[in-house]
C-alpha cells in the first residue's frame, strides 16, 4: 500500500480531503431561541413585595384632607 503513494500525482494528492472536514462537530444548542418560564412561586413573590407599599391602614393619615 505505501509502494503505491510513490505513485501518486500531485493533483491526486491534493484531491484528497482535509480530516476536519470530516470529524462531527458537537451542535451548539441556540440559546436565543430556548424558553424556560419563570415558576408561579416567584411571580407570587414578586407582587406580594411589590403590593406591600399599597397596604395602608385606614387609622394612619395620609396627606392633609380637604373639608
Amino acid at each position: 500500500l505505501k509502494k503505491n503513494l510513490a505513485n501518486v500525482t500531485l493533483e491526486e494528492w491534493e484531491s484528497i480531503p482535509n480530516v476536519v472536514q470530516f470529524t462531527p462537530r458537537p451542535k451548539r444548542k441556540n440559546q436565543q431561541n430556548s424558553y424556560l418560564p419563570v415558576p408561579d412561586s416567584l411571580l407570587l413573590s414578586r407582587i406580594q413585595e411589590s403590593n406591600k407599599h399599597l397596604n395602608l391602614s385606614t387609622s394612619t393619615s395620609v396627606g392633609a384632607q380637604t373639608p
